[in-house]
Protein backbone atom coordinates (compact mmCIF):
# COMPACT_ATOMS: atom_id res chain seq x y z
CA UNK A 1 0.00 0.00 0.00
CA UNK A 2 2.81 2.46 0.83
CA UNK A 3 5.09 1.40 -2.05
CA UNK A 4 6.71 4.84 -2.42
CA UNK A 5 7.19 5.24 1.33
CA UNK A 6 8.58 1.72 1.70
CA UNK A 7 11.01 2.40 -1.16
CA UNK A 8 12.15 5.61 0.54
CA UNK A 9 12.83 3.82 3.82
CA UNK A 10 14.61 0.98 1.99
CA UNK A 11 16.84 3.49 0.21
CA UNK A 12 17.55 5.97 3.02
CA UNK A 13 17.25 3.79 6.10
CA UNK A 14 15.54 4.54 9.38
CA UNK A 15 16.64 8.22 9.36
CA UNK A 16 14.48 8.67 6.27
CA UNK A 17 13.98 11.76 4.18
CA UNK A 18 11.45 13.37 1.89
CA UNK A 19 10.82 12.77 -1.78
CA UNK A 20 8.38 13.70 -4.50
CA UNK A 21 8.03 12.07 -7.87
CA UNK A 22 5.72 12.05 -10.82
CA UNK A 23 5.17 10.88 -14.36
CA UNK A 24 2.45 12.64 -16.39
CA UNK A 25 1.68 13.75 -19.91
CA UNK A 26 0.44 17.34 -19.58
CA UNK A 27 -2.62 18.35 -21.64
CA UNK A 28 -1.59 18.97 -25.23
CA UNK A 29 1.92 17.56 -24.75
CA UNK A 30 3.30 14.90 -27.04
CA UNK A 31 5.36 13.11 -24.43
CA UNK A 32 5.29 12.56 -20.68
CA UNK A 33 7.27 14.46 -18.10
CA UNK A 34 9.00 12.44 -15.39
CA UNK A 35 10.63 13.93 -12.32
CA UNK A 36 11.97 12.76 -8.99
CA UNK A 37 13.49 14.80 -6.20
CA UNK A 38 14.39 13.74 -2.72
CA UNK A 39 16.66 14.58 0.16
CA UNK A 40 17.80 12.62 3.16
CA UNK A 41 16.93 13.82 6.65
CA UNK A 42 20.52 15.00 7.03
CA UNK A 43 20.42 17.04 3.81
CA UNK A 44 17.06 18.53 4.79
CA UNK A 45 18.51 19.71 8.10
CA UNK A 46 20.96 21.88 6.14
CA UNK A 47 18.27 23.75 4.16
CA UNK A 48 17.39 27.33 5.03
CA UNK A 49 13.59 27.31 4.78
CA UNK A 50 13.61 31.04 4.00
CA UNK A 51 15.39 30.24 0.71
CA UNK A 52 12.05 28.92 -0.59
CA UNK A 53 10.32 32.29 -0.12
CA UNK A 54 10.80 33.55 -3.68
CA UNK A 55 9.48 30.42 -5.37
CA UNK A 56 6.56 30.10 -2.97
CA UNK A 57 5.69 33.82 -2.98
CA UNK A 58 4.82 33.55 -6.67
CA UNK A 59 1.84 31.42 -5.58
CA UNK A 60 0.57 34.08 -3.19
CA UNK A 61 -2.16 35.34 -5.50
CA UNK A 62 -5.14 33.27 -6.68
CA UNK A 63 -4.91 34.82 -10.17
CA UNK A 64 -1.37 33.48 -10.52
CA UNK A 65 -2.52 29.99 -9.64
CA UNK A 66 -5.37 30.25 -12.13
CA UNK A 67 -2.92 31.49 -14.79
CA UNK A 68 -0.61 28.56 -14.10
CA UNK A 69 -3.54 26.18 -14.47
CA UNK A 70 -4.69 27.78 -17.73
CA UNK A 71 -1.18 27.64 -19.18
CA UNK A 72 -0.66 24.08 -17.99
CA UNK A 73 -3.94 23.15 -19.69
CA UNK A 74 -2.93 24.77 -22.99
CA UNK A 75 -3.87 28.46 -23.02
CA UNK A 76 -0.49 29.91 -23.89
CA UNK A 77 -0.68 33.46 -25.25
CA UNK A 78 -1.33 36.74 -23.46
CA UNK A 79 -4.14 37.45 -25.94
CA UNK A 80 -5.88 34.19 -24.98
CA UNK A 81 -5.27 34.77 -21.27
CA UNK A 82 -6.47 38.39 -21.45
CA UNK A 83 -9.73 37.24 -23.04
CA UNK A 84 -10.54 35.42 -19.79
CA UNK A 85 -12.16 37.85 -17.35
CA UNK A 86 -10.61 36.04 -14.36
CA UNK A 87 -7.17 37.40 -15.22
CA UNK A 88 -7.84 41.13 -15.52
CA UNK A 89 -6.31 43.50 -18.05
CA UNK A 90 -3.45 42.68 -20.37
CA UNK A 91 -1.16 44.69 -18.09
CA UNK A 92 -2.25 42.69 -15.08
CA UNK A 93 -1.73 39.44 -16.96
CA UNK A 94 1.82 40.50 -17.89
CA UNK A 95 2.49 41.52 -14.27
CA UNK A 96 1.52 38.07 -12.99
CA UNK A 97 3.31 36.23 -15.80
CA UNK A 98 6.54 38.11 -15.07
CA UNK A 99 6.29 37.27 -11.36
CA UNK A 100 5.78 33.59 -12.16
CA UNK A 101 8.59 33.59 -14.73
CA UNK A 102 11.06 35.30 -12.40
CA UNK A 103 10.35 32.59 -9.82
CA UNK A 104 10.98 29.92 -12.47
CA UNK A 105 7.41 28.62 -12.76
CA UNK A 106 6.90 29.83 -16.34
CA UNK A 107 9.00 30.47 -19.39
CA UNK A 108 8.31 32.57 -22.46
CA UNK A 109 8.89 30.58 -25.61
CA UNK A 110 9.02 31.89 -29.19
CA UNK A 111 6.15 33.92 -30.64
CA UNK A 112 4.74 35.05 -27.31
CA UNK A 113 3.74 31.70 -25.91
CA UNK A 114 4.13 30.76 -22.26
CA UNK A 115 4.62 27.32 -20.74
CA UNK A 116 5.46 25.59 -17.51
CA UNK A 117 9.05 24.36 -17.97
CA UNK A 118 9.27 20.56 -18.05
CA UNK A 119 11.42 20.49 -14.91
CA UNK A 120 8.70 22.44 -13.04
CA UNK A 121 5.63 20.39 -14.05
CA UNK A 122 5.92 17.77 -11.28
CA UNK A 123 6.97 20.28 -8.58
CA UNK A 124 4.00 22.49 -9.55
CA UNK A 125 1.54 19.61 -9.47
CA UNK A 126 3.04 18.42 -6.17
CA UNK A 127 2.47 21.83 -4.58
CA UNK A 128 -1.10 21.92 -5.90
CA UNK A 129 -1.67 18.43 -4.50
CA UNK A 130 -0.29 19.55 -1.12
CA UNK A 131 -2.48 22.66 -1.13
CA UNK A 132 -5.66 20.79 -1.99
CA UNK A 133 -5.35 17.59 0.05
Amino acid sequence: MFWALNGLVDRLGPEGGVTYTGHITPPGAESPVSWQMGLSAEALSEIDFAAAAGALAAFSHPVRLALLQAIYEGTTTVAELSADDRFGTTGQVYHHLKALASAGWLENIPRGHWRVPAQKVIPLLTLILIGTH
